[in-house]
């Protein structure tokens, strides 16, 4: 029966209705028809595209039927075949997919008949896909390389294995490649001890690229990966001990803020900025013993160690944070100064509305507001007093808006990128005190897209080590924009290595900034560039 008669000669409405109802009978008996329409189109691109999702509808409904196409003489037909067995989880043409793949001599061909398999997560074919691990092309090495990890075959561990290594003896400078992330990822698609242990001791690889990518992959894998992270605190340096910190702090799970509180406990978190890390982290995983540990990092000393505090605890308010916060501040001397300090800059409308609340403490806190010159925070905290109402709020409110019309945007421009929500605002607040309008983003895919778009920036200052983009790759390609060749780019950074801050001065880094640093050491650098 033919199904299509005279389909080439119909009007275009006549064809589409033909497909149609073909498509919703599911009616196998056309596929023949539909083939040779398929192999010869004809040369109308809607007809031809309607043809082709008509013909990939059958043959989901009947992946047997793809199973022939796969024996087909036309590479078309083999290829919409696979991709049809493929969606439709078709297991049993698992058998002849391998059968084709072993003698495939074209890399095309072969890509495809590995990508079905791959994901059809066939076990039996595992043999082939260790095969191809170093094949030529990275396509299909990579294909092979997430599907071993896919399906768990801790006997690829050994290659996964040395292409880290092999990362780790390139220069620093390299991108990673396609088989690197993807070996990073098959590690952490195995899971199990050796591949989690091996993870978290690269978790300060020398390429930035490939240590992000480490940081995200035991991101995914979540709580199993905690006993992995937690040595580094007894037994890494000070940039292991904060990438740990980080990790886990965007793992969120009750059992790493244990291990964070542990490093506090223990004296292991030994230096400011693991103490920052790990605050930061804290604030991050909803628990009472990360409260507990934040409510008593309120006695820190240092202002960007005390700001992750106060930051971490803006999201404990129902937990009883506020109150320990108004009773610290009312002890005053020069640590209620410091916390006051703190809560102004962090721009934490829970915490602030809470201490508020207390007249004995806010009129200090306005006063420290005022003192951030931060426009932005300035009117953010007036709209939020006008909220309050009250004739108090109105007075402070009305006071606020004066002040920021005062300190309104203008000038010089600065640009600070950091995935720390307390280093953003306190690059806010230092650049406002520095006359310096400032903008915010928090990894470098975001500061590039500002610059791209067209923002002009006097300065930037850029964290070394975040998700997304770190500082480095986010300078490299920053300099290759127009007007950017030169401008001022001050790397923050806690890396203790010499090897990565050279590796950032040859991206185009300007200079370097050491956390922690306090708001005047910030000062003199900007100084020292632009006066």
């Amino acid at each position: 029966m033919a199904f299509l008669k005279d389909f080439r000669s119909m009007f275009f409405l006549d064809q589409v209705a033909a497909l149609m109802e073909i498509e919703k009978s599911k009616n196998t008996g056309a596929l023949p028809e539909l083939i040779d329409l398929f192999v010869a189109p004809v040369g109308d691109a809607s007809v031809d595209y309607t043809v082709a999702n008509t013909l990939q509808a059958l043959l989901l409904a009947a992946p047997a039927e793809a199973v022939k196409g796969l024996a087909s003489d036309s590479p078309k037909v083999r290829k919409l075949s696979c991709e049809s067995l493929a969606r439709a989880g078709f297991t049993p043409a698992a058998t002849a997919l391998m059968a084709l793949a072993e003698k495939e001599t074209v890399a095309e061909s072969l890509l495809e008949y590995l990508s079905a398999l791959g994901k059809l997560r066939h076990a039996p074919a595992l043999p082939l896909f260790r095969k191809h691990f170093e094949h030529a092309d990275p396509v299909i090495a990579s294909v092979c390389l997430e599907t071993a990890g896919a399906l768990g075959d801790v006997g690829s561990f050994p290659a996964f294995r040395r292409l880290l290594e092999a990362a780790g003896a390139k220069s620093p400078d390299e991108e990673c490649d396609l088989l690197t992330w993807k070996a990073i990822e098959a590690l952490g698609a195995l899971c199990d001890d050796q591949s989690l242990a091996y993870l978290a001791a690269n978790i300060h690889h020398a390429n930035p690229t490939v240590r992000r990518i480490v940081h995200e992959t035991l991101i995914d894998v979540g709580a199993k990966a905690i006993p992995f992270l937690e040595p580094a605190f007894e037994t890494g340096n000070t940039d292991e001990k904060i990438m740990a910190a980080n990790v886990l702090g965007y793992i969120g799970d009750k059992k790493a803020a244990e291990a964070l509180v542990k490093a506090i406990d223990r004296g292991e978190a030994d230096h400011p900025n693991v103490r920052f890390a790990v605050y930061e982290a804290l604030g991050r995983i909803s628990s009472l013993k990360a409260l507990v540990c934040l409510l008593d990092g309120l006695a820190e000393e240092d202002p960007l160690v005390l700001m992750s505090v106060v930051t971490g605890l803006e999201g404990k308010l129902a937990m009883g944070a506020s109150e320990k916060l108004k009773a610290k501040i009312a002890e005053g001397g020069p640590q209620a100064e410091r916390l006051l300090a703190a809560l102004a800059a962090s721009n934490a409308p829970g915490l602030f509305q809470a201490v508020y609340g207390d007249e004995a403490i806010a009129s200090r806190l306005i006063d420290k507001i005022i003192a951030t010159r931060d426009p932005e925070i300035i009117a953010a905290i007036a709209e939020r007093l006008e909220a309050i109402g009250g004739d108090r709020a109105a007075r402070d409110a009305a006071e606020l808006r004066q002040y920021a019309e005062g300190e309104a945007e203008g000038g010089r421009r600065l640009l600070a990128i950091d995935d720390s929500k307390a280093m953003t605002f306190f690059y806010r607040s230092a650049g406002a005190a520095l006359g310096f309008s400032v903008t915010t983003a928090g990894n470098g895919r975001e500061g590039l897209d500002l610059v791209e778009s067209g923002e002009e920036f006097d300065l930037i200052v850029v964290d070394m080590n975040m998700p997304v983009m770190d500082g480095i790759e986010f300078t490299r390609r920053a300099r290759a924009l127009p007007g950017y060749e030169n401008k001022p780019v001050i790397m923050a950074t806690t890396e203790s290595e010499s090897a990565q801050v050279q590796l950032a001065r040859q991206a185009g880094v300007t200079d370097f900034i050491s956390k922690p640093f306090s708001q005047e050491a910030f000062s003199e650098k900007i100084k020292e560039h632009l006066g």
